[in-house]
């Protein structure tokens, strides 16, 4: 990230590529960060309800993974076979759960990645309501 900074190169980041949005469409001048290979969880805490999961997880792997804890992870877009979690945060994608649930921006706590300068970043903490931003 910080060499395509410095020489002007756009970075879009890219996981399953489900969208419908094109929100990961390439720039032809630039390059695409694939991400899917990102696909750990990482830890699944039924205490805290709560999971640490990598950017490329499949929303459905999430779901199985809180599941057998006796949890349910509700955002649940139509293609969540394939997405990612990392699109669905990028997205703020939905499903037809988000009626009663609320959309995943209400489901995360705490996302951490890089600026476009490849500077470490990271928002919200293991709080609900942490300051700074969401």
């Amino acid at each position: 990230l910080k060499a395509c900074h410095r020489l002007g190169a756009p970075v879009v980041a890219r996981g399953a590529g489900t969208g419908l949005s094109g929100g990961a469409m390439p720039h032809g001048t630039g390059l695409t960060l694939a991400l899917a290979k990102f696909n750990r969880i990482l830890q699944v805490d039924p205490l805290a309800r709560t999971a640490r999961v990598q950017c490329g997880v499949r929303n459905l792997a999430i779901s199985e993974a809180a599941a057998s804890h006796g949890l349910y992870y509700a955002p649940d877009p139509s293609s969540q076979i394939a997405c990612s979690i990392g699109g669905n945060i990028a997205e703020n994608s939905g499903g037809v759960h988000c009626l009663k649930y609320g959309l995943t921006l209400h489901n995360v706590l705490r996302v951490r990645g890089f600026t476009v300068e490849g500077e470490p970043i990271e928002f919200g903490s293991e709080a609900l309501d942490a300051p700074g931003l969401d």
